[in-house]
């Protein structure tokens, strides 16, 4: 191999990756993060594929800079989608009733903290989560007078982290601390520090995961008692 061509080939290998290899990349190094949870079914090649997708687009596509919206601005977006369901509602009841039927069942919904209410159709939750997340809202304002600098981007990554670990381990997640040298271990920790590693977040794992754990059971305790 001559010179020039030793050089053109080290000149290529260092080039960067085109942007879907870049990708396929990083979804592959979510995956092996998502492998290493204790899995509840061993085949569940669908959903590490749908959550290393999803985390591949929170991670290195999401503005991290935006900065948290007013609780105006939030109840304004709240009241359009709203808005948007009831005209859903109406649309849907003008179909067939076998279609009306299969598109309400409760089997074809995206589950997500809906799981719970198996008796009631997408609009019915949809429009709950609505109600809830306008009364949620409505505490932002002692959080935003007290000057509270708390990243959203951080706070939205690590609450999807904790439903995301419960989807694929049946487990809730939770904090972990050793007894002897008080340093947190657990299979979630080690998750959620992963993924903070790999999006190359600055914030403390072990913070984002005693609030995203301690939200989650909120949120369920919330869910099942509203059953």
């Amino acid at each position: 191999m001559t010179k020039e061509s030793l050089t053109k080939s080290v000149k290529t290998n260092n080039e960067p990756l085109p942007a879907n290899a870049e990708e396929a990349k990083k979804i592959d190094e979510i995956k092996n993060i998502l492998k290493q949870l204790p899995l509840k079914d061993s085949e569940q090649q669908e959903k590490l594929d749908k959550w290393a997708n999803e985390l591949y687009k929170i991670l290195f596509t999401y503005d991290r800079s935006l900065k948290k919206l007013t609780v105006t601005q939030t109840d304004e977006y709240l009241e359009k989608l709203d808005k948007l369901l009831r005209k859903l509602e109406c649309e849907i009841d003008k179909l067939p009733f076998e279609i009306q039927d299969l598109l309400l069942d409760p089997d074809t919904l995206c589950r997500e903290y809906f799981y719970i209410f198996s008796d009631t159709n997408t609009i019915a939750k949809s429009r709950y989560l609505i109600e809830h997340a306008k009364a949620k809202n409505k505490d932002k304002k002692k959080g935003n007078e007290k000057g509270n600098k708390e990243n959203p981007f951080n706070n939205y990554l690590s609450d999807r982290l904790a439903f995301i670990y419960y989807d694929l381990t049946g487990k809730t997640p939770a904090r972990e601390i050793d007894g002897v040298s008080y340093i947190p271990k657990g299979k979630y920790f080690l998750f959620v520090e992963a993924i903070f590693k790999l999006g190359k977040i600055k914030a403390s794992a072990e913070d984002h995961v005693r609030k995203s754990s301690k939200k989650f059971k909120e949120t369920l305790m919330e869910l099942i008692q509203q059953k």
